[in-house]
């Protein structure tokens, strides 16, 4: 699916794309670069932090600075939180 919606058309594109998976492993990330994916936020992860995850996969700084320059990178994966 998401290999169609980044072939549609130039203005979806450039729409970032994060994953919230629990399949980060060699194959996935590679597979995840080739559809140009933003970010992979592995599971499980903390609501407590993941905005704080969210802006540190799109580049964004807490300021909001930089949100509508924002490029595209290598998909960055954030590791799980500790269960509490």
């Amino acid at each position: 699916m998401l290999a169609h919606f980044r072939f549609v058309g130039e203005e979806t594109r450039a729409i970032p794309v994060i994953f919230l998976t629990a399949k980060v492993q060699g194959p996935d990330r590679r597979r995840f670069m080739e559809l140009g994916v933003r970010g992979v936020i592995a599971k499980p992860f903390d609501p407590l932090t993941l905005g704080r995850q969210i802006r540190e996969a799109l580049g964004w700084s807490t300021s909001g600075e930089g949100i509508a320059e924002s490029t595209p990178q290598t998909p960055r994966t954030l590791e799980p939180h500790p269960q509490r």
